[in-house]
């Protein structure tokens, strides 16, 4: 994945905002390779990553997947299926057509990321604009290892082309033993 960035999809608001959020719903909105990952990988890896068998709290907070055409939709709902066979539960996330992403305000955008100072001078030196910051696939996969996404040896093989010196980077994050980041479900109760 080379870019994420968080906003708001599904509801009927022009412009929404954080404080006038219409009937949408905060979205993650994921740009990736598709030589380097297949789509199924990025749908495999949401399903394992949230709890399938939960209803969302609020249309605000809900979990759910958009679909960009008919060939993804397929897809999502394929490993859907998968995953409510494999829990013997029906499968509470909507799949649902995505018509229009609208980019959340700045302070929402790489969250964990800007509770770091340090690192935040470092992108601050190398972007003179937040759509830099909020565009830079550095800044994406830091904020993925700062959540516990990934493995040390990912972050080695990568550590270079963040442009930030590794000992200041290893100062905010810290590795999870196992990269499972999957949950464990049963009895439609789920545990990551």
């Amino acid at each position: 994945m080379y870019r994420t960035r968080v906003g708001y999809t599904g509801g009927e608001k022009k412009f929404p905002t954080y404080h006038s959020l219409g009937n949408h719903t905060e979205a993650l909105q994921i740009d990736f390779d598709a030589d380097v990952i297949a789509f199924e990988d990025v749908v495999e890896f949401f399903w394992n990553n949230h709890n399938p068998l939960r209803n969302g709290i609020s249309r605000q907070y809900m979990a759910a997947v958009w679909y960009h055409d008919e060939s993804q939709r397929e897809i999502i709902e394929n490993t859907r299926e998968i995953v409510a066979r494999k829990f013997g539960a029906k499968v509470q996330t909507p799949v649902l057509p995505l018509e229009v992403f609208y980019l959340a305000e700045g302070y929402h955008q790489k969250y964990r990321l800007q509770q770091q100072s340090s690192l935040m001078k470092q992108f601050a030196r190398m972007y003179s604009d937040a759509s830099g910051f909020v565009d830079s696939t550095a800044a994406a996969r830091l904020n993925g290892f700062l959540y516990g996404y990934g493995s040390r040896e990912l972050f080695d093989r990568e550590t270079d082309g963040y442009g930030i010196p590794a000992d200041e980077l290893l100062q905010a994050i810290s590795f999870r033993e196992s990269s499972d980041t999957s949950e464990t479900c049963s009895n439609g109760h789920c545990s990551i």
